[in-house]
């Protein structure tokens, strides 16, 4: 397994360039392996998976905070939907959260 990650994380990915596969705090945790305290992945909850380190390598990284920046819509992007590809303006991309955070 390469990756492991949820559709609209990955729709993410390639909105951004395919530069990072990133994913929210909220969506972490329900993988049973995120630790909320430490706001990351827990190995030693890994390794009680069989194949455990192997998952546990195939999670992206996990934006803590909702509103963090984890990529800039790309070149390709801004085109499909219409955006003048000449317009300088950054588009930020960010992991959101889901309902189950608040």
């Amino acid at each position: 397994m390469k990756h492991c990650v949820l559709p609209h994380d990955y729709i993410t990915f390639l909105m951004g360039g395919e530069e990072e596969l990133v994913t929210d705090a909220g969506d972490a945790s329900g993988t049973g392996i995120f630790d909320t305290e430490k706001r990351a992945f827990d190995r030693r909850l890994a390794d009680c998976i069989d194949g455990g380190e192997r998952y546990f390598n195939s999670l992206p990284r996990v934006a803590v905070e909702a509103n963090e920046v984890v990529g800039l819509l790309s070149q390709e992007w801004k085109k499909d939907v219409g955006i003048d590809v000449n317009n300088t303006t950054e588009i930020i991309i960010s992991a959101g959260s889901g309902d189950n955070m608040w």
